[in-house]
């Protein structure tokens, strides 16, 4: 019997000794101090039309979404259109329009940010499917995320305001996070509402106004925040101001706008992430100092809080020498 509770206390001592070395050394979103972080304690680079790459009219930015997500970009909008052919395809307000950017179909972009988490499973990421017209329900949803293999990594919560640590997240393979503005459906309660979980301030915001942080829409505790000038092309619409990027994405026009707001901030949304620092803004916000333009998992990060204790290592290496005897 002695030596049966001395096995168990011995195995017990040794997975917790690897448990603790194993998170210690884990980067969570590229920083050690964020693994212990609530999912809602945390802010996440976001862009905004993450598919609509390109030079043209309908484009919000210039690098792909592989790129974005090496590039530390952890919050991705895309908006959702069927296709003439019957396939779910990213695009602006109508895939089967020419005049209209069209990413092409919605399981390969997927699968893109499946093939990154395998690749880097230590990120949390959120994706905001914006289904304009209604016209995609829940079952092609599920459909398109089970057929690119992110079906695996989403995320079920338990309550509205109650979030894991993205270490549990991480752990636990559910480190992406799914809203949608329309056509919810109990069968399939990872697929949230955007709403319910989320407020957020209007994202059109002309160069002559100023910036704000007012709630424009949704009831949840969660804020993203869009982060864009616009200019307005007479009746039709409004576009990107290209002319002022630089300095609207930069830390400075950043921080004009974060001042006033009275609330944390979890996504920081703009357009053409590449011009500026959105990025680096985001890992102000989380306390760390950014040092690196890739924020993935072997990216070299800023500070690095939550180590493990050398001494908590001795101790446990102590008791289980111990054990032997």
């Amino acid at each position: 019997m002695y030596f049966i509770i001395k096995n168990i206390i011995y195995y017990t001592l040794l997975i917790h000794f690897f448990t603790q070395l194993i998170n210690a050394q884990r980067k969570c979103n590229g920083y050690e101090s964020l693994c212990n972080k609530s999912y809602n304690e945390v802010v996440y680079p976001t862009t905004h039309n993450s598919f609509a790459v390109g030079k043209t009219f309908s484009s919000n930015q210039e690098l792909s979404i592989d790129k974005q997500l090496t590039d530390g970009i952890r919050g991705l909008m895309l908006d959702i259109y069927p296709y003439e052919d019957g396939s779910i395809h990213f695009c602006h307000t109508d895939c089967n329009d020419p005049m209209f950017l069209d990413a092409g179909n919605a399981v390969d972009i997927l699968s893109i940010i499946t093939s990154f988490l395998q690749q880097n499973p230590n990120e949390v990421i959120t994706i905001f499917i914006e289904n304009f017209n209604g016209n995609v329900p829940a079952d092609q949803i599920n459909e398109i995320f089970t057929s690119s293999g992110l079906i695996n990594y989403v995320y079920t919560p338990s309550s509205h305001d109650s979030w894991p640590t993205l270490n549990e997240m991480i752990d636990n393979h559910q480190n992406v996070v799914v809203f949608s503005d329309k056509l919810h459906d109990e069968a399939y309660p990872w697929y949230l509402s955007l709403d319910e979980y989320v407020s957020y301030n209007n994202y059109v915001s002309l160069q002559n106004e100023n910036w704000n942080c007012d709630v424009y829409g949704g009831d949840g505790s969660l804020f993203l925040l869009y982060h864009m000038k616009h200019v307005q092309i007479l009746d039709k619409g409004y576009l990107p101001d290209t002319s002022s990027i630089d300095k609207t994405n930069s830390l400075d026009g950043i921080n004009e706008h974060t001042q006033y707001c009275d609330r944390n901030i979890n996504y920081l949304a703009v357009d053409f992430y590449n011009h500026g620092d959105v990025v680096a803004f985001a890992a102000g916000l989380n306390g760390e100092d950014y040092s690196s333009k890739q924020t993935g998992s072997k990216a070299v990060s800023g500070s690095q809080n939550k180590k493990f204790n050398k001494y908590q290592s001795l101790t446990l290496l102590f008791l289980l020498s111990f054990l032997f005897i």
